[in-house]
């Protein structure tokens, strides 16, 4: 556990890393379940992202790197229910972000240039509304 000089660009390749006792829990929760699965007790982990309804302004802010739609969270469990499971999956669900892989570093330095580069449409309606 580090500080951090830079966003995190996440995708399947990227192996999880805990920053606190949270993240530590979950991945040894995760690890439980891997080492329990078997044909006749089949685990899974199901991640999602914020999806509870929450203030507009900060439901916009989390939906641009780590919200998704209620709707297809329920969608992810429906489709994990049915999946014919042979190992042991941690399937994560969040939904699209406007930012590429190269916004990384500048997130985490300057996000509103890359906020009105990527999406200055909901920077100028942000704007408006405050």
């Amino acid at each position: 556990m580090g500080i951090r000089h830079s966003a995190v660009w996440v995708t399947e390749a990227l192996l999880p890393e805990a920053e606190d006792i949270y993240d530590e829990t979950k991945l040894a929760a995760e690890q439980l379940w891997c080492d329990a699965f078997s044909p006749t007790f089949v685990t899974a982990a199901l991640g999602f992202s914020r999806s509870f309804p929450e203030p507009l302004p900060l439901m916009a802010l989390y939906r641009l790197y780590r919200g998704v739609d209620a709707g297809d969270v329920a969608q992810l469990f429906s489709l994990a229910l049915a999946a014919p499971l042979t190992q042991f999956e941690a399937i994560k669900i969040s939904g699209e972000t406007p930012f590429v892989a190269g916004d990384c570093a500048h997130l985490f330095t300057n996000s509103p240039e890359v906020l009105r580069e990527r999406v200055p449409k909901l920077v100028d309606a942000y704007l408006h509304r405050q």
